[in-house]
Parts: structure tokens; C-alpha cells; sequence
């Protein structure tokens, strides 16, 4: 960002360099006065060049994303009604109660709906998604995947969707709680997906129940990068036959080091 800063303001101030390099060659018979004065002339103009590109370059800005997760209910052939499953938006599990046993304000989805998630970045950056299934074992990838279109890194102020289009995924006959995590980062991350699991692995041999483990599953995740909610809002989605015709989005910052992982519960009812 600098650099171009610097690059586009030499090129703003080619006239101001030139103009005593040409005074100097055409003015000054003395030649070693000649040439101190092109030297000396001209890496003053170049560090007020630097200076200014300095205080003027815009900073870049943090990255964010924008988040959207649904689920869609069949109501009548070919007509579906679509619920949230982002909760309050909170960047973090939400109403674990580990002292008492409880999980609570977590958004629910039945066997057989279907559901899809979208989300777009305001930066060129790198998104992976994964998957925790009800059964606590396995991590499953979502993004990128073979079937989706597009790939790392993502392109700013393009929505990405997952499944692609109009498509969907079912959630299936096993009722449970679901983990989702986005992990969105500047840099390429080809161990994310190793630390996650080796968090969880870790999170279930500390814990005495479930509960407990989900606890320091959520804390030790949002250390691995914090992120700060920003706004909640409202995309106006393509899909046919689903009503309402918008559907609710959240916005996450990264923090200073350029990565967040948004994390999200779903239970999963019979």
C-alpha cells in the first residue's frame, strides 16, 4: 500500500524533479556545481516525497467479512420458509452455561431441512470453512471444495455461497449439536484445519462431559483468532419459492493480526 502510495506521488511530481535538473544543465556552466545540485535537488524532492506518501497513504483497511446462515423449511411444494441460524450474532458459541449443564439461545434446525451459508469479504483474503458433526469425531471441510466455485483466496465484495446457486444441503436423520467455523485470514493457512482439530482432540481429553468440553472448545478457538462483531444487517437472497425475501447477515472484524474464526452452534432436533 505504501509503495503504491509512494510510486503514484513520484509520478504526480516527475514535472517538479525535472524542472531543476533541466535549469541545472542549461543554467550552470560549472559542472560540479551542476551535479550537486541535480544530486542534492533531487533527493530533497524525494524525501518529501517519502514524507508525504507517509502521513497521506491511506491505512489499509481491517479485513471483514459478512455472514449469512439459514435453513429452509418446506412448507408446501415448491415453497419453503427461511429461518437464521446466526443466533444473536455474538462471536462466539452462544448461552453456554457450563456451570449449570445448559446450553441456551443456540438456533435449532429440524432432520430434513435444508440449509445453505453464504459470505463475502470487504478484503482479498483466504476463507476456510469446516463442519463438526453431531457425533464428535470428525471435521469436515466445506470450503473450498470441489464442487463449489471459486476458491482461496477470495476476491473482495463478492458473495460466495455454499452449497452454489440454488442449491442446498440436508441436514440428516442424526439429531445432535452441529459446529460450524469459518476461519478468514489474509495470509494462506494450510494448518487450520490440523489446529482446530488438535483443539478439539485436546478440549475432549480435559473435559469430564460434554458440556465442559464445548467450554474450552469455545475459548481456546476464539484465541486462536479473536474477532470483533461489527453490525448486523440484511442480504436480499436469489432463492425461488423461499419467503422472507431477505435474509439476516452478520459482520465480523478481524483483529490486529489479520484472522478471525467465527464460530457458530446449531442444534439439531429429531
Amino acid at each position: 500500500m505504501l509503495l503504491t502510495c509512494i510510486l503514484k506521488n513520484l509520478m504526480y511530481y516527475l514535472l517538479t524533479i525535472i524542472i531543476p535538473n533541466t535549469i541545472a544543465l542549461i543554467a550552470i556552466k560549472n559542472k560540479n556545481l551542476r551535479m550537486k545540485i541535480i544530486l542534492w535537488g533531487n533527493l530533497a524532492l524525494f524525501i518529501i516525497v517519502i514524507f508525504y506518501s507517509v502521513i497521506t497513504c491511506p491505512k489499509p483497511q481491517p479485513l471483514q467479512v459478512e455472514w449469512a446462515f439459514y435453513a429452509l423449511k418446506e412448507e408446501a411444494i415448491g415453497s419453503y420458509g427461511m429461518h437464521s441460524l446466526l443466533g444473536e450474532g455474538k462471536p462466539k458459541f452462544l448461552g453456554l452455561e457450563p456451570k449449570y449443564g445448559e446450553l441456551k439461545g443456540i438456533p435449532e434446525v429440524y432432520s430434513g431441512e435444508q440449509a445453505q451459508m453464504r459470505f463475502k469479504l470487504n478484503r482479498k483474503g483466504y476463507v476456510y470453512i469446516f463442519h463438526f458433526d453431531t457425533t464428535f469425531t470428525e471435521v469436515r471441510q466445506l470450503f473450498p471444495a470441489d464442487e463449489i466455485q471459486g476458491s482461496n483466496p477470495v476476491q473482495s465484495d463478492y458473495w460466495v455461497e455454499i452449497p452454489p446457486g440454488a442449491k442446498t444441503w440436508k441436514f440428516d436423520e442424526t439429531p445432535g449439536l452441529e459446529v460450524f467455523f469459518c476461519y478468514v485470514s489474509l495470509k494462506k493457512s494450510d494448518d487450520i484445519k490440523k489446529n482446530i482439530i488438535n483443539i478439539i482432540d485436546a478440549a475432549r481429553i480435559s473435559s469430564a462431559n460434554k458440556i465442559a468440553m464445548l467450554d474450552s472448545l469455545q475459548n481456546q478457538l476464539l484465541k486462536l483468532a479473536p474477532i470483533h462483531f461489527i453490525s448486523s444487517g440484511e442480504y436480499e437472497h436469489n432463492l425461488t419459492g423461499v419467503s422472507p425475501s431477505k435474509v439476516k447477515t452478520c459482520i465480523y472484524q478481524a483483529q490486529d493480526k489479520g484472522s478471525a474464526l467465527l464460530l457458530q452452534f446449531v442444534w439439531h432436533r429429531p
